[in-house]
């Protein structure tokens, strides 16, 4: 939404939205998280401790540049959009996010009892529903200037109360707060279900031998075309994968059966915002025969063209 404010093609989203791939990829690393670690540090703080630190220190650094890569100023026409460099550091962003998801999987798996261990999912949820109304629907809110100008703040100011990089930032320095709690104040319990751990090699065997199980071909069929069709399940889902997990393997496991249904819903997300500029056809529109409707189609933008009155206005899209 936020790039789509600025007017940026079609083409220009489906190229951004690869950066959340990494989520439906993830199964491809897993196992380097499950089998190397640090013993005396702990299986999955080895990884969450120096991942949420990068996740911190990178998310303060790319503040500092995060308003001119999303061209604040574009409305003006003054600077660009980056969409190429946009792309490439939230997708670095995203992987590590994606490995860090790796790891409180398999931690669940192991912190939990096995009869308490579907509740993981529904921590999962609440976590993953808390984060999307902070950051999506809270910052989108406080990031767009005409809602806090109407219901915020008495003065009318051409930018939000909150910009993508005070936002970053603020983040940036919770995550790196709250690992340095985690690494101080929780240790790990040695999982009693787990009879043997497995290296690098013998995790990825493990693996393809799961995925040649005739119920998880079955399953990974379900889940596959029932992620398409809804949503609302999920949480089901993942429930059911902490409860059939091996915790031997617990974060490849885990994902391997996670990345399925991710891939389900990214996947036609990305193919159709990549082929929707190619059966759209603009026009340009002026005066009193303008088809424009929204506020966004009616305001004035450069766009190589010029209308009867001498000036051009926001291209009207039709399919």
């Amino acid at each position: 939404m936020l790039l789509q404010s600025r007017n940026v093609s079609y083409k220009d989203q489906a190229l951004f939205s690869i950066v959340f791939w990494p989520f439906s990829l993830k199964l491809l690393w897993a196992p380097f998280v499950d089998s190397l670690y640090i013993k005396s540090f702990g299986r999955r703080k080895t990884w969450l401790i120096p991942v949420q630190y990068l996740i911190g220190i990178f998310m303060i650094l790319l503040a500092a540049k995060a308003d001119k890569l999303i061209g604040r100023e574009n409305i003006s026409g003054e600077i660009p959009i980056d969409i190429l460099s946009l792309t490439v550091l939230f997708f670095i962003l995203v992987f590590l996010t994606a490995t860090q998801d790796i790891v409180v999987d398999g931690w669940a798996l192991s912190m939990l009892s096995r009869r308490n261990v579907g509740w993981a999912s529904v921590c999962n949820m609440v976590g993953q529903t808390g984060g999307f109304f902070l950051g999506n629907v809270l910052f989108l809110a406080l990031e767009s200037a005409d809602f806090c100008n109407k219901y915020l703040r008495r003065s009318h100011l051409d930018i939000g109360i909150v910009t993508l990089s005070s936002f970053m930032y603020f983040w940036g320095v919770v995550i790196i707060i709250t690992t340095t709690l985690l690494c101080i104040l929780k240790g790990e319990n040695k999982n009693i279900d787990v009879s043997h751990e497995q290296g690098l090699v013998d995790t990825y065997k493990h693996l393809l031998q799961i995925i040649k199980l005739p119920a998880v071909k079955k399953y990974t069929f379900y889940i596959f075309t029932g992620s398409i069709s809804t949503y609302c399940m999920r949480a089901s889902f993942m429930a059911f994968h902490a409860k059939v997990s091996d915790p031997a393997i617990g974060g490849t496991y885990m994902t391997f059966l996670n990345t399925v249904g991710n891939l389900a819903l990214k996947l036609p997300g990305t193919l159709s915002l990549w082929t929707v500029d190619s059966f759209t056809y603009k026009e340009c529109s002026s005066g009193s025969n303008s088809n424009c409707y929204t506020k966004v189609e009616i305001q004035v933008s450069k766009c190589g063209h010029t209308c009867d009155d001498g000036n051009c206005y926001n291209f009207v899209k039709y399919f």
